[in-house]
């Protein structure tokens, strides 16, 4: 994110996709969905995710019942934004193109990790998300996943953060060893 908070989309408010379905109108069959955000959800989200800005967000998926009440949602994600250069501040477009998966369950069947148990392995699945009053909540979820694709340290071509490259008609700025480097005894 662009103030460098470590906080997920859900932690920072309402989430601005209003994206659901209810758990009753998932047949056997399942659903396959497109949905594209309008313009002020895309304004929403940037501004959720400190972006300068996101001119798309496309996803497609399907859902499936299993077992047990569990739901098992997977598709893709696509996304045109404006981060902030880290060098220059600069705006610097991405792409993102990305696959999910989230499987969604009962809360009282999802058993909280104790904070031993809580490292994090890549490797694993992620944690299922809660059935939310019989709704499958899809939005938090793929801006959680849209957040987990930007690059954390956007950086337009050409940015360099070396002092020695003085703009043009610019001094260099002085070294604060300079003074250090007088006092030294010459060998």
């Amino acid at each position: 994110m662009a103030d460098g908070t470590s906080q997920t989309p859900s932690e920072l408010g309402p989430c601005p996709l209003d994206w659901s379905h209810a758990t009753d109108e998932i047949g056997g069959r399942g659903l396959r969905i497109p949905r594209t955000a309008t313009a002020a959800e895309c304004g929403a989200v940037a501004r959720q995710l400190g972006l300068l800005g996101c001119r798309s967000l496309v996803a497609s998926y399907t859902v499936r019942a299993m077992a047990g009440g569990t739901y098992f949602v997977d598709g893709h994600l696509s996304a045109g934004v404006t981060q902030a250069c880290v060098v220059s501040l600069e705006p610097v477009e991405a792409e993102i193109d990305e696959d999910f998966a989230v499987e969604f369950r009962d809360p009282a069947d999802i058993v909280p990790l104790t904070s031993s148990e809580a490292a994090f392995d890549p490797d694993e699945p992620d944690d299922p998300e809660p059935i939310r009053q019989g709704r499958l909540l899809l939005g938090p979820a793929i801006l959680d996943h849209l957040l987990l694709a930007l690059d954390p340290y956007p950086r337009k071509p050409g940015a360099s953060l070396d002092q020695s490259e003085a703009k043009a008609g610019e001094a260099a700025p002085d070294n604060p060893f300079a003074a250090l480097g007088k006092l030294k005894p010459s060998t």
